[in-house]
């Protein structure tokens, strides 16, 4: 069975790569097959990036790095804001569940409360986890207007940044 053309060009050019990376290396095989498969790797990415409104992985990675870095600090730089990214929606995520814990916390500390028969003392209960869910209530409405600004700032913040 015969390749189609794009099959063949592909091949005729991994052939060739190859030929030129055995020139310049040596005769050791795997690491110029390893050359080739990084080459090919390369262009396929930046081939991509040509599609409109997609970017490149080097151009998307561009943006980990503030303007005017030294270029000996930019591997840091760009491993401790990919950090940054990544922990920035888990620290938002353990913040909303631990406002929503301590509230429900709060109430369930207050009803476990041992009151025997006094009247005044269970009434005032009553009317302070009335209060705690009326607050638990503007809490949960905050929270979630919270998430869903700060969520948005930080999709546009990289989006922006990739662009850019």
């Amino acid at each position: 069975m015969l390749p189609n053309r794009i099959t063949a060009t592909i091949i005729l050019l991994i052939i060739k790569i190859h030929q030129e990376l055995k020139i310049l290396i040596g005769n050791n095989k795997g690491i110029t097959l390893l050359f080739v498969a990084l080459f090919i790797f390369i262009i396929i990415n930046n081939i991509i990036g040509l599609i409109p409104y997609i970017f490149t992985r080097t151009r998307t990675l561009s943006h980990l790095i503030p303007t005017g870095t030294p270029p000996l600090l930019i591997p840091f730089i760009v491993c401790i804001e990919t950090i940054s990214n990544i922990i920035r929606p888990g620290a938002l995520a353990v913040r909303l569940s631990a406002n929503m814990i301590a509230g429900h916390l709060l109430i369930s500390l207050l009803g476990n409360r041992r009151t025997g028969k006094r009247i005044i003392i269970v009434s005032l209960i009553l009317i302070i986890q009335i209060i705690l869910i009326i607050f638990e209530t503007a809490v949960a409405i905050i929270q979630a207007y919270v998430f869903s600004i700060l969520r948005t700032l930080y999709t546009r913040e990289v989006a922006y940044e990739s662009k850019t």
